[in-house]
């Protein structure tokens, strides 16, 4: 098996280097996903605050027709 000489070199787990490369993808997986998230809230965040923006300028055209 392909594991590193000392464990200290890998914070003291005995692993091989293919179990930590397949870590490694496994998390980079995850980020991809988490970002994925984030990109999809911003979308919609963004959304939110058109939306809030063109109530705030139909209230303030409602406004000035009551005076």
């Amino acid at each position: 098996m392909n594991f590193f000489c000392e464990p200290e070199e890998n914070g003291g787990a005995m692993m091989s280097r293919s179990e930590i490369h397949r870590r490694i993808e496994d998390l980079y997986g995850r980020i991809d996903d988490e970002n994925e998230k984030k990109e999809e809230l911003m979308s919609e965040l963004a959304r939110i605050e058109r939306a809030i923006s063109r109530f705030r300028s139909l209230i303030c055209d409602m406004e000035a027709m009551l005076k």
